[in-house]
């Protein structure tokens, strides 16, 4: 299991549509999907900095904190 495959897991396992975890995350849809497949539209890996925000956003949307204005 890839670490875009755990990330997809986490967000099924804790019910978050990617619309709402889009709309606490202040990350994108098309973000979302990107960094559950390990790449964007074009084929490209996600940037890997990128992919640690995301990360570090959901794990505080898990810890109750939410509303991240970018």
């Amino acid at each position: 299991m890839t670490e875009f495959d755990r990330a997809r897991e986490w967000r099924t396992a804790n019910r978050y549509t990617k619309r709402l975890l889009s709309e606490k995350t202040g990350f994108s849809i098309s973000s979302i999907d990107a960094f559950e497949a390990g790449e964007n539209r074009n084929g490209q890996p996600v940037d890997a900095r990128a992919f640690k925000r995301y990360r570090l956003c959901c794990a505080a949307v898990g810890a109750g904190l939410d509303g991240f204005d970018w």
